[in-house]
């Protein structure tokens, strides 16, 4: 299967001190030649706070995730799940239409069918 994403930082994330929380940074490069959804999943939804959560890239764009948390106690121990899958450019299209719901959707299906956890 051909890679779709290139994740910068690879494997740790590290969270800086700014504006009274802790603030870490995602970089999600598409390295396909095709359009790229994505989602993302954090394994404590309540302590943290990311944008985008969502989206769509098209071959060779990259999108700053900001993930940001006020509780400092369970960095260590928390995990940000990566879910990406190929769209095509009619279900691009549909998904301007309707909101992102046709996204969330389609990364669903791809996760039940392949579950994989890129980060």
């Amino acid at each position: 299967m051909e890679q779709l994403l290139v994740i910068q930082p690879e494997n740790i994330l590290k969270f800086k001190f700014e504006n009274n929380q802790y603030i870490a940074r995602i970089v999600l490069q598409n390295v396909s030649a095709i359009f790229v959804a994505f989602k993302i999943r954090l394994s404590n939804q309540n302590d943290y706070r990311v944008k985008p959560s969502i989206g769509v890239l098209r071959a060779g764009n990259s999108v700053k995730l900001q993930l940001t948390t006020e509780n400092a106690i369970s960095i260590n121990i928390d995990r940000v799940q990566i879910m990406a899958g190929s769209i095509s450019n009619n279900e691009v299209q549909l998904n301007q239409q309707a909101g992102c719901n046709l996204i969330s959707q389609k990364i669903t299906e791809i996760e039940l069918k392949n579950p994989k956890m890129l980060y």
